[in-house]
């Protein structure tokens, strides 16, 4: 069965590979440093400008990594869904908005309307991330939530609110992903990857909050380096997965459970209730009124 499944991907891949060498022939190229950008002539003045807004971004990944890639890694911009998936074929899911093959130096960028072009820096930087894992580092025994939340904290995504809400929304149901099960995230629905992801990054901040960019540095080389991953933890962060798991799920529970309250449904409830009281506070008010009232006219009469 495995096997099959390495022959699926590698014919997967092939395929795309292959579209995209036709895809190539219709394009127009632009060469920022070893990074040649192909994209639609009227793309000229966005891939400019997305070319611009990676470059810090790309110095912090290089540095990160201490490593600047020697080949060109092409990044093609396609600009519908049906584009995109014609290319990307059936290797990865349907929620995904880029694709990277690693090995061939690839990255295809899905660009369909005014928030693709507002997110298209992080989603690059983040695809980037992965072929700089693939070149840099030849074990793949880096865990796939590791893989992707450094590649979420180095494009430099941020959480948000909604993110948030979301995984509070998992936590009071008890439906947190453990971080080894992320290993099938490629096979996860929409929103279950969503949380995925979300969970991954938090996992990052945790290690670098708690232990810095060093350990986190580490904590790579020495899996990299095929050493097991409870010892691995130990020599980079001083205690082992287990541990850091427990010490990262107390840590995403104090600081979002409360969230919930957040919920659209929550806060209509809470709102019915102050309305509640507020009324009940209004009516006793007014009784009291007029009771008073009372008081002073039988006083008038007396």
């Amino acid at each position: 069965m495995l096997k099959l499944n390495k022959i699926f991907i590698f014919t997967g891949c092939l395929l795309v590979i292959l579209s995209i060498e036709l895809l190539l022939a219709q394009k127009q190229t632009k060469t920022y440093r070893n990074y040649h950008f192909v994209y639609d002539t009227a793309d000229s003045v966005y891939v400019k400008k997305l070319a611009a807004k990676i470059k810090k971004q790309l110095h912090q990944i290089e540095f990160f990594f201490n490593y600047k890639p020697k080949s060109i890694i092409t990044i093609i911009i396609t600009r519908s869904d049906a584009e995109y998936t014609s290319y990307r074929g059936k290797i990865m899911p349907e929620w995904s908005q880029a694709l990277a093959l690693t090995r061939e130096k690839i990255i295809l960028l899905k660009i369909e309307n005014a928030d693709d072009i507002i997110r298209s820096p992080e989603i690059l930087l983040h695809e980037l991330v992965h072929i700089f894992f693939d070149d840099r580092i030849t074990t793949h025994k880096i865990p796939v939530w590791l893989h992707e939340g450094i590649a979420q904290y180095l494009s430099g995504y941020e959480l948000t609110v909604n993110d948030r809400i979301h995984l509070a929304n998992a936590l009071t149901s008890n439906n947190i992903i453990s971080l080894t099960a992320m290993d099938s995230l490629f096979t996860f629905g929409q929103v279950k990857a969503r949380l995925a992801y979300i969970e991954a990054l938090t996992a990052i901040q945790f290690i670098v909050k708690n232990h810095g960019v060093a350990a986190l540095q580490m904590l790579i080389n020495n899996l990299s380096n095929n050493i097991p991953v409870d010892e691995a933890f130990k020599k980079s962060l001083g205690y082992d997965f287990i541990d850091f798991e427990i010490y990262w799920y107390d840590e995403i529970q104090s600081h979002n459970r409360w969230l919930i309250i957040l919920n659209f449904e929550n806060i209509l409830w809470i709102a019915i209730v102050l309305l509640a009281i507020v009324t009940i506070i209004i009516i006793k008010i007014r009784n009291h009124q007029l009771e008073k009232s009372w008081q002073d006219d039988d006083k008038l009469i007396e």
